[in-house]
């Protein structure tokens, strides 16, 4: 991995050694919310969790495992640097202690790597968030699910099912909505109300506009559908803003006027507003 840090009016790499037992693609990476170290989720099993050591003037990394496969993303809490949430395709999010003595004068979640909770999903696992007061991880899994956890009531766990496709990346702009990014390039939204979560609906979207074409031309196209595809009729332009998969999304803004930004596979990003719901 690489750290570029940026002095002297120019970009200066430096190489971070993630260890010799990973072997495998790097996954995902996140920072941490002050800035002090970043972890790096990969395909062989680990997560390196890296820091830079004044003394040696370098970045080192050191290694969780616990996991049976790969990890697919990371979330930081957002008050405690020295705790991490991990996504795995081995169907199951954890939490880890991710202290540092070095430079955690905080609260102290344990030696770092301890395994503090394990919790199940029914598929593997796409994206995991935290709420913005960093009472519920919520995360999403290749069963078309959304599960939020609280971990200040004793780690309560509720599920909500959906009939769409499964969800790529989510977004928690607010303590009771969270933003997710479908598989058929629409967002939808979840709201809670009272202690229970429930799919509001799609976020709004400009309609897609028809393609015009001669009699000749349609023909033609109907029968080439119809013999490659067994399908006579052809989707000019998707009715969402998105015209491929929506791959990642971020909270730009938080609060009630939150601002969530979406990008996709598509080259674009778009900016969605609590009107978007």
């Amino acid at each position: 991995a690489y750290v570029w840090e940026f002095s002297n009016g120019k970009w200066d790499p430096k190489v971070v050694h993630l260890g010799s037992a990973i072997n495998r693609a790097v996954l995902c990476c996140s920072w941490s919310p002050d800035g002090t170290r970043f972890a790096v989720g990969t395909g062989a099993k680990l997560v390196c969790v890296c820091y830079f050591e004044e003394e040696h003037n370098w970045w080192v990394g050191k290694a969780i495992k616990h996991h049976q496969s790969s990890i697919t993303a990371l979330a930081w809490h957002p008050m405690h640097s020295g705790l991490l949430a991990t996504c795995s395709t081995d169907q199951h999010v954890r939490l880890f202690s991710a202290y540092l003595k070095e430079m955690d004068k905080g609260e102290n979640f344990g030696k770092f790597g301890t395994l503090l909770r394990e919790i199940p999903a029914k598929a593997w696992v796409r994206d995991c968030k935290w709420s913005p007061d960093g009472a519920v991880l919520a995360f999403v899994a290749h069963d078309a699910t959304l599960t939020t956890v609280d971990i200040t009531d004793d780690y309560r766990t509720e599920t909500v099912k959906t009939r769409l496709l499964p969800f790529n990346s989510i977004a928690f702009p607010t303590t009771t909505t969270i933003i997710a990014a479908c598989n058929d390039c629409f967002l939808y939204a979840f709201t809670k109300s009272g202690t229970s979560w429930t799919l509001s609906g799609k976020l709004r979207s400009d309609a897609g506009v028809e393609k015009k074409t001669s009699s000749v031309s349609l023909a033609r196209a109907k029968f080439q559908l119809e013999a490659n595809m067994g399908q006579a009729t052809a989707v000019d332009k998707l009715e969402s803003k998105h015209q491929n998969v929506i791959s990642e999304l971020q909270v730009k803004q938080a609060g009630d006027d939150w601002v969530v930004s979406s990008s996709g596979y598509d080259g674009q990003i778009y900016l969605w507003r609590p009107k978007d719901v």
